[in-house]
């Protein structure tokens, strides 16, 4: 339902041409840095700062105060719900867990955050019209969040740089390697990121189902789990939890 209500939004907004701008869209004015952040910014550097510049500095903190409420919010009540609920349904009924409260508030936090990126993005771009964000991005950005690791919160800014620079690179990277056929190398660039998306999610589900980040916390666990094993057998110890047949 919700795929389909984003194929569909589209062709609704353009309909109400006079608030919307139907499919020329909006234009808008990137605004200029306050006095304080001016001031601020030329006792710092020596330079005046730029309306890209404070754009840019407004996306950061907003970014830093979403994160921050994201990792406050896991390590919670309503965290530990959505957890549970992720992990089953049925155990988290069990424990008194609202399951439609919870996923209804998931919902809605997430089109929050959605909302908040749609808005600095056209605030970023001067330009918003609907067909700026198709479907297409919406899968785009729900590979990246696979890619980067659904289960953690640095999982979407890994998953963000994966979408955003994955393409650019695949297109420009393929063509210019000699070893790879002409044949293989046209049809990545002509499909665009399509194809490189689709062979690296394949890739991540099978070696690294949780993520960028479960695979680099694996091999944390892995290294020191070999790093404990080597020190306990200079010591002469036993290692913990032995156990006995």
């Amino acid at each position: 339902a919700t795929f389909a209500l984003a194929v569909v939004t589209p062709s609704l907004i353009k309909r109400p041409a006079g608030l919307t701008g139907g499919v020329q869209g909006i234009i808008l004015t990137q605004p200029d840095p306050p006095g304080f952040a001016q001031s601020a910014y030329g006792f710092l550097t020596g330079t005046a700062m730029t309306s890209d510049q404070w754009i840019y500095y407004i996306c950061l903190f907003c970014a830093l105060i979403l994160f921050w409420f994201a990792w406050n919010l896991v390590r919670h009540r309503p965290g530990r719900a959505m957890r549970a609920i992720r992990d089953g349904e049925v155990a988290a009924a069990a424990s008194g867990v609202n399951i439609a409260g919870y996923k209804t508030l998931a919902f809605g936090i997430s089109a929050f955050y959605a909302g908040i990126a749609g808005a600095l993005f056209a605030l970023a771009t001067g330009f918003v019209s609907p067909d700026t964000f198709p479907v297409s991005l919406s899968i785009q950005l729900l590979v990246g969040a696979v890619v980067g690791g659904l289960a953690s919160i640095p999982g979407p800014l890994l998953g963000a740089i994966f979408a955003y620079f994955l393409p650019i690179e695949s297109s420009q990277w393929v063509p210019s390697q000699s070893w790879i056929p002409d044949q293989i190398a046209s049809t990545v660039k002509n499909a665009g990121p399509a194809v490189t998306y689709g062979a690296v999610l394949i890739l991540i589900m099978i070696f690294a189902p949780n993520g960028i980040v479960g695979l680099v916390y694996r091999g944390y666990v892995a290294l020191n789990r070999r790093l404990r094993g080597a020190a306990d057998r200079e010591t002469g110890q036993m290692p913990p939890n032995p156990q006995t047949v």
